[in-house]
C-alpha cells in the first residue's frame, strides 16, 4: 500500500521491484484535463518501458483468441515477439490488422479521376501493404504463416477497432510509443485511443524492452 500520487507510486514501484510487466485496471486521465495528465498505463509506458496490460473482463479463461495491430514499427515488432513469447501464444491462429490509408485517393477524387483509376489504385496500395506486412512477419516471427492478415483501408484507431469487433479478439496486442504529455497532445496515441475504446483486454508493448523472465 502506498500513499499519494497514483501514477507515480506505480512507477516508481515498478522501477524498485525491477518487474518485467505490469496488470492494470482501466483508468484514463481525468476528463477535464485530458491533454496534460497522463492516465496511468501512459505513464508507466513512458516512464518504465515495460508492457502494461489492461484488463477489462474478469479472467474466466485464458486467452485463447488473439488479435495483433502492426504498423511495422520498432514496437510492433516488439509487440510480435512478446506474443510469440508468452503462453497464450499457441492457443489459436492470432489475426494480424494493419490498418492503412491509401494516399492521395481524396486528392485524387477532387480532381474528378475515375472511379475505375481510383479503385485500381487502392488496389496497388493493398498489395503493397500486405507485402510490406508479410515480410515484417518473416523478418520478426518465428512462425510468420500462421497469423492470418486482415487489411484495414482505413485510419489506424477506426480500422483497429472496427476489426476488433468483427473477430472479438479476448486480447487486443498493439506497440506503443514513449511520446510525453506534449507530444501526445499534439499528435495523439494509437495506443492511448485503442485501449480506452476496446471492449477486450489490451496489451501495450513498447519497444526496447527486456524480455520477461518466464518467457520461453
Amino acid at each position: 500500500m502506498r500513499v499519494g500520487h497514483a501514477a507515480r507510486r506505480v512507477v516508481e514501484h515498478v522501477l524498485e521491484s525491477g518487474a518485467d510487466f505490469v496488470v492494470l485496471g482501466p483508468h484514463a486521465a481525468p476528463p477535464e484535463l485530458p491533454a496534460i495528465r497522463r492516465g496511468i498505463a501512459e505513464r508507466v509506458l513512458d516512464d518504465t518501458r515495460r508492457p502494461v496490460l489492461i484488463v477489462r473482463h474478469p479472467p474466466e479463461f485464458e486467452y485463447g483468441r488473439v488479435m495483433l495491430a502492426l504498423d511495422l514499427s520498432d514496437e510492433s515488432a516488439a509487440a510480435l515477439r512478446l506474443t510469440e513469447s508468452l503462453a497464450f501464444a499457441g492457443e489459436d491462429i492470432p489475426f494480424v490488422v494493419h490498418a492503412y490509408h491509401p494516399p492521395y485517393e481524396g486528392m485524387l477524387a477532387s480532381v474528378g479521376v475515375g472511379f475505375d483509376r481510383l479503385d485500381t489504385h487502392a488496389q496497388a496500395w493493398r498489395r503493397d501493404f500486405a507485402t510490406g506486412v508479410r515480410e515484417f512477419l518473416r523478418r520478426h516471427s518465428q512462425d510468420p504463416w500462421r497469423y492470418r492478415l486482415i487489411m484495414a483501408e482505413d485510419r489506424p484507431v477506426p480500422g483497429i477497432l472496427a476489426v476488433a469487433g468483427q473477430t472479438q479478439p479476448d486480447l487486443l496486442v498493439l506497440g506503443a510509443r514513449a511520446q510525453g504529455p506534449l507530444l501526445r497532445t499534439l499528435l495523439g496515441s494509437v495506443g492511448q485511443e485503442v485501449a480506452g475504446a476496446a471492449d477486450c483486454d489490451v496489451l501495450l508493448v513498447p519497444s526496447g524492452l527486456a524480455q520477461p523472465k518466464s518467457a520461453a
